[in-house]
């Protein structure tokens, strides 16, 4: 049986036209989760938004001493490319940056793959969510990836960060 949350979101999702797979627990040795093609980037790659819930033990001690699990709703999305040799600290900067712009940091630096990744995760209200609670998060992340991705990008293959603002700001003066 499928998790409902999860059936919700996807529903929601496909009546959006976004595709979808299914991944079964047992396919990769993961929890169930949700495989939402995102968007192709300018250079034609398409992302993948992972999406899982997760239910952990809360075990403060609360007035009646007993333990309670709460059900978390994790999207997550690698983006297509590497860190290259000697970028970490300039992509850790990078990062910061946007992650400072942002009301809830997403990206994230997993160095042992030498990828970014971006990662949203929301305590699972109820058993409901609302259409357009979904739609707007899976928008913003699609936003949040399409501002900040080419930055990352340039600084992850070994361009200093402050040379990579600095060229968006000057194209932003292009703009006018």
């Amino acid at each position: 049986m499928r998790n409902p949350m999860l059936e919700k979101i996807a529903s929601v999702l496909e009546q959006a036209g976004y595709p979808l797979i299914w991944s079964d627990a047992s396919d990769d040795g993961g929890p169930e989760n949700l495989r939402v093609t995102l968007p192709s980037d300018e250079k034609g790659r398409s992302g993948v938004l992972i999406i899982k819930t997760e239910e952990e033990l809360i075990s403060m001690p609360l007035e009646d001493g007993n333990e309670y699990k709460e059900s978390f709703v994790q999207m997550l999305t690698y983006l297509p490319f590497k860190v290259a040799d000697g970028s970490v600290w300039e992509v850790l900067r990078v990062i910061n940056f946007f992650n400072s712009a942002l009301p809830t940091p997403g990206f994230v630096l997993d160095e042992g793959l030498r990828q970014v990744f971006f990662r949203y995760i929301f305590l699972r209200p109820g058993e409901e969510i609302g259409k357009d609670s979904i739609l707007a998060l899976v928008g913003m992340i699609v936003l949040w990836l399409d501002a900040a991705s080419d930055s990352i990008e340039e600084t992850a293959s070994g361009t200093p960060m402050i040379d990579v603002i600095q060229e968006r700001i000057e194209a932003l003066g292009d703009l006018e």
